[in-house]
């Protein structure tokens, strides 16, 4: 940023003069002063940002009035894993599950690297409670992705509350998975749904990230296939029947 702001003679004064702490009076006497107070104004901005910790630089991000503060607490595994902003998007989902009954979990689903023919997802759950990794396992796999890390967090926002963050990597089974923000949602909510007992997981689910299907609509054609086969329905009437020829002597 500063070697845009200033080439040649005027690069190496800027820096000459930095290091011996006369920023102010060098970028003054700098013959394009407004960009000279621009580039100070975003140093100055950049320096305070790299001395400012992590939490602090999270109370911040929250809006004025927040609960957060001194009292909250972030494992250092946690800080590691996430930024400052997700951690603010993380209380911001408690905030909303706290005004639920029950369980409550959130998973957001996000695009992160290429490995080979498969891309690995992102997919971070935040709950009121923590999560068995016996139920989530199956409930991926019927969705159409393997879970290939795992990663729980405990944190404790302040107010007495205690949060739970899940960040798990998952690989899609099938190399055509495309993916995009509308299969991203369906993935999410079916993965709620599943989890908090809204709805069975089962193989049918495969469906959600092949299609542009959603788990109430799997509930329907779930539904449909049970009344079907209560009924004696079988596939295998679909099936053309062959006609057998008729051989004649002459």
């Amino acid at each position: 940023m500063v070697a845009e702001a200033f080439t040649g003679e005027h690069y190496e004064s800027f820096v000459t003069a930095f290091f011996r702490n006369e920023l102010a009076e060098n970028l003054s006497a700098s013959s394009n002063a407004e960009l000279a107070d621009q580039v100070a104004g975003a140093l100055s901005h950049a320096i305070a940002g790299a001395t400012q910790s992590w939490s602090n630089r999270v109370s911040d991000l929250l809006p004025s009035g927040s609960v957060v503060g001194l009292a909250a607490e972030f494992p250092l595994s946690y800080q590691e894993h996430f930024a400052p902003a997700d951690a603010v998007d993380h209380i911001k989902r408690l905030d909303q599950l706290d005004h639920l009954s029950g369980m409550r979990l959130s998973l957001n689903v996000t695009p992160t690297t290429q490995s080979g023919d498969r891309q690995t997802l992102r997919a971070v759950a935040v709950s009121t409670q923590p999560l068995v990794l016996a139920t989530v396992l199956p409930i991926f796999s019927h969705l159409g992705f393997d879970l290939v890390a795992e990663h729980p967090f405990t944190i404790a926002p302040g107010n007495g509350r205690q949060g739970y963050v899940y960040e798990f990597e998952i690989q899609p089974h099938s190399t055509d998975f495309s993916f995009n923000q509308d299969a991203a949602r369906r993935i999410a909510e079916a993965f709620e749904a599943a989890y908090l007992g809204l709805t069975d997981s089962d193989a049918l689910h495969g469906l959600i990230s092949t299609t542009a299907m959603t788990w109430n609509q799997i509930l329907v054609l779930r539904a449909y296939a049970a009344h079907l086969q209560r009924s004696g329905w079988s596939p295998k009437r679909l099936r053309p029947r062959r006609r057998r020829r008729r051989w004649v002597r002459r």
